[in-house]
């Protein structure tokens, strides 16, 4: 009986999914094989076999590609510095209020840039 794992990354789930590709499973019977180790938090059926798919038409790499586009993490310690003054002008404060100050913030309202203000 294996017994869950309590911290992983979907990078090594996907790493799983590709060893268990290589031997010749198919997607749905790796979902299924995933569960005891990953349970309720393991990748959905449809990433799975979209990573199959991939593996199948010759990708090797489990890492994300590079995306064009804004970037993923926009906390500064100046954009930090003129949040943190925005709250200390007013405690009662919306996210939407904070957005409109500093327009380039309103994507990341629920990332970690907002945990790293507490």
């Amino acid at each position: 009986m294996t017994a869950p794992l309590s911290t992983y990354t979907t990078i090594e789930q996907r790493g799983v999914v590709r060893f268990l590709w290589a031997k010749k499973m198919e997607a749905r019977d790796i979902h299924k094989e995933t569960l005891p180790m990953y349970g309720e938090h393991r990748l959905s059926r449809q990433a799975v076999h979209n990573w199959v798919q991939k593996f199948s038409e010759g990708r090797t790499s489990i890492k994300d590609g590079h995306r064009a586009g804004r970037p993923v993490e926009i906390a500064t310690m100046e954009t930090l510095q003129r949040v943190e003054d925005i709250i200390r002008a007013e405690r009662m404060v919306t996210v939407d209020a904070v957005a409109t100050a500093i327009p380039l913030v309103w994507p990341f309202k629920s990332s970690s840039f907002w945990r790293t203000l507490s």
